[in-house]
């Protein structure tokens, strides 16, 4: 494994966008908990709104976009 260097002021960078990036994945977690909690209480019309809004499709691209900046970090901290 390569060894890298890594400034305090790199540190933070990566720190402040893990910690947006956890920010993202709270409100993520928080729209599927809401698609739960419709389908859990038999809340058919909620339900089938969130789901012809095209809710579920935007919440697989954003868990998409953060898997890709995830694994960019990973690798400018670590890279193989």
């Amino acid at each position: 494994m390569e060894k890298v260097t890594i400034t305090n002021d790199e540190l933070m960078k990566y720190a402040v966008e893990l910690t947006n990036l956890s920010q993202q994945a709270k409100v993520l977690k928080r729209l599927a908990e809401t698609v739960e909690y419709a389908r859990v209480t038999g809340d058919d019309f909620s339900l089938k709104y969130q789901i012809n809004s095209g809710l579920l499709g935007e919440i697989g691209d954003s868990l998409e976009i953060l898997e890709k900046d995830i694994q960019r970090i990973s690798n400018e901290i670590c890279p193989d």
